[in-house]
């Protein structure tokens, strides 16, 4: 296609990309990621008082990767939900917390997230060997190359004092560029597109 072999690394600086084992489920992997902050922190587990997963896949429809990521926890929160935004879903997970914690919904949530690009990386790269399904527009698939797998975790609570904590948090969104980056499943088969070229020019 006239990409050079070298592209992910020269123009994303990506040199290694890490993935799962292929049974691994997303709460699993979000479990692990929120075992370590919890281990660092001074807080017990039962005193999360809302989870939110955040990620863009699932293990599941019904019920929410969230219930699995507490029971993989041990734990019980009151709130217990999932919430997709794309890439921005951990940003949105924030601002969520940050509303729950300030009208006094919650005191402790934790934030948990999960991604495993590789099985987007196994497909593109099972597909680039049919030329005809990328030869028109092979840009648009090298940013499913750039994607690994990884697990994320933060908790959010009660600030100490009102100097601290989040003092603004300013959004945007521009949905006319929908179509530029999109994931979906169309006949239990990943198509997505990744035009980073005019993701970044309309930003």
């Amino acid at each position: 296609y006239g990409i050079p072999h070298t592209a992910i690394e020269s123009e994303m600086g990506i040199r290694a990309i890490r993935f799962a084992e292929g049974d691994m489920e997303y709460s699993e992997l979000a479990a692990l990621a929120a075992e370590k902050i919890l281990n660092k922190s001074n807080i017990n587990p039962r005193q999360i008082d809302g989870l939110i997963y955040c990620g863009i896949e699932r293990d599941y429809k019904e019920p929410s990767t969230a219930h699995n990521v507490a029971k993989r926890l041990g734990i019980s929160p009151a709130l217990c939900f999932d919430v997709a935004n794309a890439c921005h879903g951990f940003s949105s997970g924030i601002q969520i917390a940050d509303a729950l914690i300030k009208t006094q919904s919650c005191k402790q949530i934790l934030l948990v997230t999960a991604e495993m690009g590789s099985k987007m990386i196994r497909q593109a790269i099972e597909k680039s060997h049919r030329k005809d399904i990328y030869l028109d527009n092979p840009l648009h698939q090298l940013g499913a190359f750039s994607m690994g797998d990884a697990g994320g975790a933060m908790i959010m609570g009660v600030a100490s004092s009102s100097e601290k904590g989040f003092q603004c948090i300013n959004f945007r969104s521009q949905a006319e560029y929908s179509d530029l980056c999109y994931y979906k499943h169309v006949n239990g088969v990943l198509d997505g597109r990744m035009d980073m070229a005019k993701v970044c020019q309309n930003h």
